[in-house]
């Protein structure tokens, strides 16, 4: 098959292609579907169900391939449009790397915040500098808590009309100072009389301290499924 497609690919023609699959290699491997229907899963969707009427966040904890992204991915369409953020292995380096990421995927590629204050605008440009001048390095809590204020603003205008979900892909390699922003953004849209706006859906592996962990699904309230791989059946 590879002969063939190579040979299409110069234009000539097309190779000679085995009357039998290679050995070792199953006769009906060939006709599997692109994309394999969803399977298994159903006491996970069912607790994933009850949290978003609830209007909770999700944390889905598990290894490599053990299948988070075809779950979460799956239930986050089936609900409507969501946002997919890849964290990567440098963000853990860079305070707000990940959050930035997702903010950007949020914002696309003209970021604007609409009828928000200037205050928030200035406070957000620090993450994104296409919106302005950000202001001096934050020195004291206050600014801290201002400057939280502002992203969560931020997250929430630009999010509410466009998404139902954001999906957060590798987790676990975001750094220290994203999770705690995100901790605060997800707990403010909490505290919310509507319980409405896009929810976060965490996807990590456990190479997370399990402190780290257990300390955002706290802040956060959120359901936390740890995924185990699928049953033979």
């Amino acid at each position: 098959a590879t002969e063939t497609l190579a040979a299409s690919a110069r234009g000539g023609p097309p190779a000679a292609v085995p009357a039998a699959p290679p050995a070792g290699h199953a006769a009906g491997a060939m006709a599997l579907p692109p994309r394999l229907p969803f399977v298994g899963r159903h006491a996970e969707v069912a607790a994933l169900e009850t949290a978003w009427r609830d209007g909770r966040s999700v944390l889905v904890e598990g290894e490599g391939g053990v299948g988070k992204t075809r779950l979460v991915l799956d239930f986050a369409a089936a609900h409507g449009p969501y946002a997919w953020v890849h964290c990567r292995p440098g963000d853990a380096e860079l305070p707000y790397a990940a959050f930035t990421r997702a903010l950007r995927a949020l914002a696309g590629p003209t970021p604007q915040l609409g009828d928000q204050p200037a205050w928030v605008t200035e406070e957000v440009s620090r993450l994104l500098p296409e919106l302005g001048e950000a202001p001096r390095p934050i020195r004291s809590a206050e600014e801290r808590s201002r400057f939280f204020e502002a992203c969560n603003r931020a997250w929430t205008a630009l999010a509410a009309e466009n998404f139902d979900a954001v999906v957060l892909d590798g987790w676990h390699h975001a750094d220290p100072a994203s999770r705690s922003l995100l901790s605060f953004v997800a707990a403010r849209r909490r505290e919310s009389s509507t319980l409405g706006g896009a929810r976060e859906l965490l996807l990590l592996r456990p190479d997370l301290d399990v402190a780290a962990i257990a300390q955002m699904r706290d802040a956060m309230q959120a359901l936390h499924l740890r995924l185990a791989p699928l049953p033979v059946e």
